[in-house]
């Protein structure tokens, strides 16, 4: 852990894990609960169901049909009255038929609420962004200044998200000229001379940028209303250049590795046709349920923090899913500012990378081709808008 981050934060434990092909925790919020009665009902109609053979075993019972020489009028009523139950329009074949559909309306609200949500917010963010304008087009241009370790191979996540908060702090708290937009491309070379990438995408440098007043600082507030409606930005675009320009070839692995904005613009680029071979995307207090699909092959690493209202902001939690597995970490820190400081995240990546829950040890070992590999190099390009 850098030293900054050692003075900020000491220690993050793991409080929940969602998604990837071992299962994961349970997102708590009410429309699961929903999604559990609903459940509850299903179980309800098939267990009706099963009470029909019950039923059905009765009305063929032998010694019921023995009675009906002796006394047949009562065999009647009997055969009739077990029909009513098994089939009758109060029976259980018609109760389990009632259960079915109040399952499918409590799904239908859960599910709809969730996809409701999002799609207010996205359509917010798109009127939002809509106020600053169309996109102006971006220069990148690479910078002579290098990140810290840039020629040193990441040995684990915790050496990741240490290198992308030295990019962010290089963009944040460098010399002057300060390097908003500052972005840094990693091509690593392993045995046999396979090459694969990392690209570290820092968050929102300007906060404060209001509509008709857009400066060059291309990682502003338009960008993160754009990506929260998912819509295309000047960043991502930014961010293809300069991966052409630091000489990624069609087929090479990409590892993109993104906090906040950068997160998300990681997710995005990697839903998309870009040309780049994107294989796995590592997010730190980033917001990524807006992203709709993602390719089959991609896999994604989430990890918020419990105290950081950020990746809340596309309006919904991520859920995790076979593709993304998303790990809440709880610092014990306070502070809603602090808490989506990349320091916490550092403190998360140790705590991932010691973990021995299955989901976790298998979502950081999808990340191993690109951890030791013989060799590095950086380089650190500037985003800038026209």
């Amino acid at each position: 852990m850098s030293e900054r981050s050692e003075l900020l934060v000491r220690h993050a434990r793991i409080v929940d894990v969602l998604g990837g092909t071992g299962g994961g925790g349970v997102v708590e919020a009410w429309w699961d609960e929903l999604h559990g009665y609903a459940a509850a009902c299903v179980s309800t109609a098939d267990q009706l169901t099963a009470w029909t053979g019950v039923s059905a075993s009765l009305a063929e019972d032998t010694a019921l049909a023995a009675t009906a020489a002796l006394a047949p009028a009562t065999y009647l009523a009997a055969s009739l009255a077990i029909g009513a139950t098994r089939s009758g329009p109060r029976g259980l074949l018609a109760r389990a038929a009632s259960w079915g559909p109040i399952a499918g309306a409590l799904h239908a609200v859960a599910s709809g609420f969730d996809e409701v949500e999002g799609a207010v917010v996205r359509r917010a963010a798109a009127l939002g962004a809509s106020l600053y304008g169309p996109e102006s087009g971006t220069t990148t241009v690479p910078v002579l200044a290098q990140v810290a370790d840039s020629d040193v191979p990441p040995r684990d996540l915790v050496d990741v998200i240490e290198h992308l908060e030295e990019v962010d702090l290089l963009a944040r708290e460098g010399p002057e000229p300060r390097l908003d937009g500052a972005i840094d491309v990693q091509t690593l070379t392993g045995a046999g001379g396979v090459r694969r990438h990392i690209v570290y995408l820092p968050g929102t440098d300007d906060m404060t940028t209001l509509p008709g007043h857009r400066d060059a600082d291309v990682r502003d507030m338009d960008e993160n209303l754009r990506l929260i409606a998912g819509e295309p930005t000047d960043y991502g675009r930014g961010v293809l250049d300069a991966m052409r320009q630091a000489g990624v070839r069609r087929g090479e692995p990409v590892l993109l590795v993104g906090h906040s904005q950068g997160g998300m613009e990681a997710a995005a680029l990697a839903s998309e046709r870009t040309g780049f071979t994107v294989t796995d995307v590592v997010t730190v207090g980033a917001p990524t349920a807006q992203v709709a699909s993602r390719p089959r092959r991609l896999h994604v690493l989430s990890i918020d923090n419990a105290g950081d209202a950020v990746p809340l902001a596309a309006g919904r939690p991520d859920r995790g899913s076979p593709g993304q597995v998303t790990v809440e970490i709880d610092t014990g820190e306070t502070g809603v500012v602090d808490e989506h400081d990349l320091s916490r995240y550092v403190a998360g990546a140790e705590a991932l990378d010691a973990s021995n829950d299955p989901t976790v040890r298998g979502a950081v070992g999808r990340l191993s081709p690109f951890l030791g590999a013989e060799s590095a190099r950086g380089a650190l390009f500037q985003i800038d808008r026209r």
